[in-house]
């Protein structure tokens, strides 16, 4: 069981930092990308850039953004 554990743990460490790259190319391509999420939609958990101001959301945040969903 605690294999099963670590295995979950270390496979959502890994899908977050893949993720992270992700975002952090667009940005350094100067691809527009104001949000970042973790999870298929809905979300678990993403942060958003709204307003000039960067604030987390979670998957029942149904609000559409500007520039991204």
């Amino acid at each position: 069981m605690t294999a099963v554990i670590a295995f979950l743990v270390v496979l959502s460490v890994l899908i977050l930092i893949h993720e992270a790259g992700h975002y952090f190319a667009a940005r350094m391509f100067k691809v527009k990308a104001d949000e970042f999420g973790y999870g298929l939609p809905p979300r678990i958990i993403g942060i958003v850039k709204d307003e000039g101001k960067w604030k987390r959301v979670g998957p029942k945040d149904r609000k559409t953004y500007k520039n991204t969903i």
